[in-house]
């Protein structure tokens, strides 16, 4: 995907390599989206654009952990596995370590696999990967 110099938040134009799944998925949604021009915002989730709402993305997050948390927790018959997993800190937005869940270590996680998976070291028109 690349997004134009001027949506870039580098005020450059930025490629970003898709997963297929997510490739397939956009192309369904965009499909039953007919009315949409080349030059419309697909996203405007910035207040800062015209027709954008100001979102709480961070907030998002951590309560979609705080749900995928409840819902691994509550899917197991065995007492004993449910209080391993209470106790665990994992789908926690902040753990024992101090590791935070957020865009930022999403963003650097990515970057990591793409790499290990031979993905390109440098993205087109940046210095560095990550």
């Amino acid at each position: 995907m690349t997004v134009a110099a001027a949506s870039s938040k580098r005020k450059r134009e930025d490629t970003q390599v898709l997963h297929p799944e997510l490739v397939e998925q956009l192309r369904s949604w965009l499909a039953s989206k007919p009315d949409i021009e080349e030059d419309d915002l697909l996203f405007p989730v910035s207040g800062k654009v015209p027709g954008g709402v100001e979102r709480k993305t961070g907030k998002m997050m951590r309560l979609d952990l705080q749900a995928a948390r409840h819902k691994r927790i509550e899917e197991v018959d065995s007492e004993q596995e449910r209080a391993q997993r209470e106790e665990s800190d994992f789908l926690t937005y902040c753990d024992g370590a101090g590791r935070y869940a957020d865009f930022h270590s999403h963003r650097h996680t990515f970057i990591t696999a793409l790499e290990r998976a031979g993905g390109p070291k440098r993205w087109p028109g940046t210095a560095t990967s990550g």
